[in-house]
């Protein structure tokens, strides 16, 4: 059986290397943990190739450790536990996991000791490395694997016209009752997540821990102003849109703290369907045309909420800006505050998506520590270096795709 077309996308990121200045990182997500891409500087290369590599822990030198001398790729997951660890940290300016005491120069991602203790650096190795390929712009179409054998009959299949529509009616039923589930599945969830609501107030910063502990949010949330901030943090809730259930505001509930004046912050993905929604009459299901049509990207525009911060010297976003080296870009050079979430329109990294659709259904599996997808497995790493078909083309942004929820 092959992967379905949104398994291979997830299988795949695609980034565009020109848009990344030499000395800065970038962060994306592949398969469900952040990835650093470092453009490295003449001086970092150098200094990467003078380390005595033979008296490290893991023994390889810096030119096996790369495709090309200056991009450093490498899963931004700490191989003790599976911190993320913080960019621009540490003695070495590196990537750092404080408290662990395990940190690393930019140039070389190797295991790095702290002086303050240096019996206690318990990361066993340097970040890992996802399987990924480079290529150079070309208008000239690869050719797939096996191109010069002869075709294969399964070339030479045509699908009518009457087939064809049978196939488009077909799926188009299958699409209406996903809906119909989707919505039935929201409907029977909320008294539920309501109940689960009340459970939760008693626990002591659980909605911090919860979101902690999802690698993605991790990355948005490196800074320990941040963190002290997000300690305040009692109660989440996602309010879903009755036209469109896919369409939400997170609401973050805040007791009183030192940093904002504002009781709840929220996220608002404001739906704009088209004129022709309003003309149309839901049928027994409550499903209407337009709901079949529904694209994320089309019909969603994220909001910004202005924070009102106490004093400048506990503003949060001022303090660490979201960097765009150009208004186009899609991936910021650094996402600076996490806050900056709120009072920034574009969700850059889809992490209201991500908390909407992932953490909140599953947030005790997340303060637990057991939710799946997000922990680094080794076997699983190590089956993806194997394996051909799962690479990171880091050439040209893929096409955005739609939000499911």
């Amino acid at each position: 059986m092959s992967a379905s077309a949104d398994v291979l996308a997830l299988a795949k990121v695609e980034v565009e290397l020109a848009n990344i200045p030499e000395g800065k990182n970038v962060v994306i997500k592949w398969r469900g943990k952040p990835v650093f891409i470092r453009h490295r500087t003449a001086g970092e290369i150098e200094e990467a190739r003078q380390v005595d590599w033979k008296s490290l822990r893991d023994p390889q030198s810096d030119e096996e450790r790369v495709k090309k001398p200056e991009w450093l790729v490498m899963l931004g997951v700490c191989t003790h536990l599976g911190c993320v660890p913080i960019g621009e940290a540490g003695d070495y300016g590196g990537w750092c996991v404080p408290v662990l005491a395990s940190c690393s120069a930019p140039a070389t991602v190797r295991i790095t000791i702290s002086p303050a203790v240096p019996a206690k650096a318990p990361a066993p190795l340097p970040t890992p490395f996802p399987s990924f390929i480079m290529t150079a712009k070309t208008s000239k179409k690869r050719a797939s694997p096996g191109a010069d054998i002869e075709k294969s009959p399964l070339d030479a299949v045509e699908l009518g016209e009457e087939d064809a529509m049978k196939l488009n009616d077909i799926q188009k039923d299958i699409q209406r009752a996903e809906l119909i589930l989707e919505r039935r599945a929201q409907e029977t969830l909320t008294p539920v997540y309501q109940r689960r609501r009340e459970a939760l107030k008693s626990i002591k910063m659980f909605w911090p821990v919860a979101l902690m502990n999802h690698g993605v949010f991790a990355v948005h949330a490196q800074h320990d102003a941040d963190k002290t901030a997000l300690s305040y943090l009692e109660d989440v809730w996602v309010v879903r849109d009755k036209r469109e259930p896919k369409v939400f505001t997170l609401e973050f509930y805040f007791k009183e703290n030192p940093f904002f004046s504002d009781p709840v912050l929220r996220k608002e993905y404001r739906f704009e369907p088209s004129n022709a929604a309003d003309d149309e009459t839901p049928d027994a299901d409550g499903i209407t045309p337009s709901m079949l049509d529904f694209s994320w990207e089309r019909d969603v525009t994220a909001q910004a909420t202005k924070i009102n911060w106490k004093d400048d010297s506990k503003n949060l976003t001022k303090l660490y800006p979201l960097v765009l080296e150009e208004a186009e870009d899609d991936i910021p050079s650094d996402f600076g505050s996490f806050f900056n979430f709120f009072e920034v329109a574009p969700d850059h990294g889809d992490l209201g998506v991500i908390i909407a659709n992932e953490v909140f259904p599953d947030v005790i599996d997340y303060f637990m520590g057991t939710a799946g997808g997000d922990e680094l497995d080794s076997e699983d790493e190590e089956e993806s270096e194997d394996d051909e078909n799962e690479e990171i083309d880091l050439e040209k942004p893929r096409e955005k795709k739609a939000k499911k929820a």
